[in-house]
């Protein structure tokens, strides 16, 4: 298996296995109140999230700023996600503007990157990085960073065609309410986002 394989699936396993739950949540509330019929915004707001996390993701890595990941992952990944799903439940009383949301993608994407890069940079430290190509003259940072990127996008386009497949299945097939639908997801993200803040912190 050559580097940019091994990359991209240490990405797309980091973004779907059991230690990346709060991302999972953040996606599921990003996408509470979007069906099938609005994947093209779904997608715009995912590009944006990409955006964010992909420049933090790079700064970080390349040693260009430091940031407490402690921090991060204890307070600013809970709160953007409780921030999301309480964006969900309100626009059911204001409309909220699309190019807010895009802004906010963006701004939670750069605190999620922090996140995404602390398994990055171990490995980059770590002496398994001879295992994925790092540290030789052959392949360098670029392609491992890209790779991993890549990885982390593919999962999170995969929980998203997911998410929508559920909404749509409850919403379409169940006959359940859209607004009942959008609450009960954009609720359990933030219940679930509440729990993850408690248990780091206790």
């Amino acid at each position: 298996m050559d580097t940019f394989q091994l990359w991209f699936k240490t990405g797309f396993h980091h973004i779907i296995g059991i230690d990346a739950q709060d991302h999972i949540l953040f996606l599921i509330a990003l996408c509470a109140s979007y069906f099938f019929p609005d994947w093209k915004k779904v997608l715009l707001l995912a590009t944006a999230f990409t955006i964010g996390h992909t420049i933090t993701l790079i700064l970080v890595t390349l040693k260009i700023i430091r940031i407490d990941s402690t921090l991060v992952e204890n307070w600013f990944i809970p709160l953007s996600i409780m921030i999301t799903a309480l964006m969900n439940v309100s626009q059911a009383k204001i409309q909220t503007k699309m190019s807010i949301k895009y802004l906010v993608a963006i701004l939670f994407g750069l605190v999620h990157g922090a996140a995404f890069s602390n398994q990055l940079s171990e490995l980059l430290t770590s002496n398994r990085a001879e295992w994925f190509g790092i540290g030789t003259e052959k392949t360098g940072i670029t392609l491992p960073l890209f790779a991993f990127n890549v990885g982390i996008e593919v999962g999170q386009v995969l929980i998203i065609f997911i998410f929508l497949i559920l909404a749509f299945v409850f919403t379409e097939i169940l006959q359940v309410k859209k607004l009942t639908w959008t609450t009960f997801a954009s609720g359990t993200a933030f219940g679930a986002s509440v729990s993850i803040w408690l248990s780091r912190l206790l």
